[in-house]
């Protein structure tokens, strides 16, 4: 996912957007990004349209992908497992030996998880090559055993947090919650593009529900 470096610099074009249920064009000369959002709001109550979730984020990242942006902006995703990454992982894996099946959602929840992942644009072949992380997820899978969801062939790596999906949507979300990084955190909770451009929120940070 790509953000604005920063909301006090002018990028390119100004501060503008489309709305995506009219095609209204915001092009005035705003003052500030927080006076683009404000139009925005505007416009969609008097319009009687629904309200945009995380508004910012998504005008944000409709920005982040105009011409002329890369100076502008940066990758708020995790490309490589780093150390801090593996030391979250190994605690993970502890407080998964120690808790026992306690470790593990109930299978429907796994699989509601499995699906959102499905949607997600993160969810993406790992291509690294290192034996410490292949070492890893398959240590992480022997602890999961043989819990798998219908949609397995199609779980692959969170781009975000590195892990591996298949044996991650089985393990409980106290655990899960506990093994994010700071950044990881902050990368969910700005909420993520689904493959068809929707924004959602991702299960790691927001807990799915049984009766959902």
């Amino acid at each position: 996912m790509k953000q604005l470096r920063t909301l006090k610099r002018v990028p390119p074009g100004g501060w503008r957007y489309v709305d995506p249920d009219t095609g209204f064009k915001f092009k005035k000369r705003y003052n500030s990004f927080a006076d683009l959002v404000k139009h925005v709001e505007s416009y969609r109550n008097h319009n009687k349209l629904p309200k945009i979730p995380k508004l910012e984020m998504v005008i944000q990242s409709w920005l982040a992908e105009q011409p002329n942006m890369a100076r502008y902006v940066h990758d708020v995703s995790v490309k490589d497992r780093s150390l801090l990454q593996y030391l979250s992982g190994a605690k993970a894996a502890v407080k998964m030996l120690w808790e026992g099946e306690r470790a593990f959602e109930l299978q429907v929840i796994a699989e509601k998880r499995a699906q959102m992942c499905l949607r997600c644009r993160h969810n993406k072949p790992n291509k690294s090559d290192s034996d410490l992380r292949r070492y890893t997820d398959e240590y992480v899978q022997d602890i999961v055993g043989q819990r798998k969801t219908p949609f397995d062939d199609k779980l692959f790596t969170c781009e975000i947090c590195s892990c591996a999906l298949r044996p991650k949507v089985h393990i409980v979300q106290k655990i899960v919650e506990e093994s994010l990084t700071r950044s990881e955190k902050r990368a969910l909770r700005m909420g993520l593009w689904d493959i068809e451009g929707k924004l959602f929120d991702c299960w790691q940070v927001k807990p799915v529900k049984e009766s959902e």
